[in-house]
């Protein structure tokens, strides 16, 4: 009787972001790139026979189910978001396959743990009960698998002290490093030989002691409850593999192929738009798999890069009768801000617009939203989000100041659970940028000790100004949130056009 096997690679997010070494984060995410799979291409040589997942998306499925097929064969049912099933049919085979898989992955990796589930198909129809009890099991293992990582140390080995892993190497700079460390550089200069297109992060800056960047990150919304929607109540392995590859096949399209690659290839003119004089492109991408997209930028260009993200999404959609959308959370830092947190907190803020993207997805006569979180750290501070925005950001009698998050996208949507359009935002930011610094920040400073000594520094603001176009307009709360937010990230340049 054949079998369906899962494959999930745990601690991936862990093992990129423990280093704040920003070599080593790009070489694990080269390392961790695609790993499940090539791990399972490298693990079935010699063992059994399997296509290409490239060769069968969109293909008929192969496999027999009534044991018609060579005892030596398996075939990738479905491959995408981390997770990997394959049908064997020879249970000692898959077993041989599953044991070198764990040594190839430490291999490869040194700390990544494998996670294994398998279901008995009982079925060419019997699909949809055998894939639930198989997420059950996965889930089960999941929960029983040990926290452990491979020996961190002797009584006679020097550690590293960020990680507790043992040295064992010494690498190019004459320093010591941990085998950990040694695959990871080994992985960035597979990428990047001579460092030619590397920077450090403080020369993504802008000028001379403008050293913002961005870190992005970037998921998409409810994807189990369109993967379930268009699996609906299939019952066939037949069917349910064409729907699952072509399903995997248009994530990859869409966020990757389509909307990644529409951002990169735009990078040189929001740089210009932005007045980002650079003789590289600032713009780095740290992970891409699937919906999931992390990347570090410019600060000056966050922006626009998040907007050309959502609305290729947008356009994607009406040619693949789609209905995907994004949220995502940028995190601005001083390049010397520990880079791991910074991604931490990004993806905090990630969660913060999901949280206004929940209510409109479940609505479809609305349909999709992308949302957009962001935070600027002038201060370095290291509390997580929630605690940041409760301490800072609230005035003497405890109401919240930010407008954040906000809609992104050419979708435009009239209802929107208290977030407004990043239009509204880019407004607001043209006619703050025309004031005098000094006004600006003394009216931000204003935002703390209430509403009426906010209305007061405004009237003294628009008393100066003759051209009622330039004038600043708070008529609603939501104006003065949005305000107090163009103030805050005015520094960036977001609402300044230098083409």
């Amino acid at each position: 009787m054949a079998s369906m096997y899962m494959y999930d690679v745990r601690g991936i997010q862990s093992y990129i972001f423990r280093t704040n070494k920003i070599k080593e984060i790009m070489g694990a995410s080269h390392i961790v790139q695609d790993v499940i799979l090539n791990t399972f291409y490298d693990s079935c040589k010699d063992i059994v026979k399997v296509k290409k997942y490239k060769d069968i998306k969109d293909k008929e499925v192969y496999f027999n189910f009534d044991s018609g097929n060579p005892k030596d064969y398996a075939e990738i049912m479905y491959y995408g978001g981390g997770n990997l099933f394959v049908f064997f049919e020879n249970e000692e085979k898959a077993e041989l396959v599953n044991k070198k898989m764990r040594i190839e992955l430490a291999k490869k990796t040194y700390s990544l743990q494998l996670a294994v589930a398998s279901e008995k198909i009982h079925g060419s129809n019997t699909y949809e009960e055998d894939m639930k009890n198989l997420r059950k099991k996965m889930n089960e293992v999941k929960l029983n698998m040990p926290a452990m990582l491979p020996v961190r140390s002797f009584p006679f080995t020097m550690n590293d002290p960020q990680t507790g892993m043992p040295f064992s190497r010494i690498g190019k700079d004459g320093l010591m490093i941990t085998y950990e460390s040694d695959k990871k550089l080994k992985a960035f200069r597979k990428i990047d030989e001579d460092d030619s297109e590397y920077r450090i992060l403080n020369e993504f800056g802008t000028e001379l002691g403008e050293s913002m960047i961005a870190v992005v990150h970037i998921d998409g919304n409810n994807m189990g409850d369109y993967i379930k929607g268009k699996i609906g109540s299939i019952g066939t392995y037949t069917e349910a593999t064409k729907v699952m590859r072509k399903i995997s096949s248009d994530i990859d399209d869409v966020f990757t192929n389509i909307a990644l690659e529409n951002v990169r290839k735009k990078v040189p003119y929001f740089c210009e738009k932005r007045g980002v004089k650079k003789d590289f492109l600032p713009f780095r991408t740290i992970i891409h798999a699937g919906d999931d997209i992390t990347f570090v930028c410019n600060a000056r260009i966050a922006l626009d890069c998040v907007k050309e993200y959502a609305e290729s999404i947008e356009e994607a959609n009406k040619q693949y009768s789609s209905n995907f959308s994004v949220c995502g959370g940028m995190f601005i830092m001083h390049s010397h801000f520990p880079f791991a947190r910074a991604y931490e907190l990004a993806e905090e803020l990630c969660s913060n617009a999901k949280v206004c993207s929940r209510p409109i997805i479940s609505d479809e006569e609305k349909g999709a939203a992308n949302f957009i979180d962001f935070q600027v750290s002038y201060s370095g501070l290291l509390n997580d989000m929630d605690t940041i925005r409760e301490r800072y950001f609230v005035d003497s009698e405890g109401n919240e100041l930010l407008g954040r998050p906000y809609h992104i996208g050419k979708n435009s949507l009239s209802t929107l659970h208290g977030a407004q359009e990043i239009e509204a935002l880019e407004k607001m930011l043209q006619t703050v940028s025309n004031l005098p610094r000094s006004k600006v920040k003394s009216l931000r400073e204003s935002f703390y000790d209430g509403k009426e000594y906010v209305d007061m520094d405004l009237l003294r603001i628009n008393s100066r100004i003759s051209d009622e176009d330039k004038k600043i307009v708070c008529k609603e709360e939501k104006d003065y949130r949005i305000l107090f937010d163009a103030i805050d990230i005015m520094d960036l340049k977001w609402g300044e056009n230098h083409e």
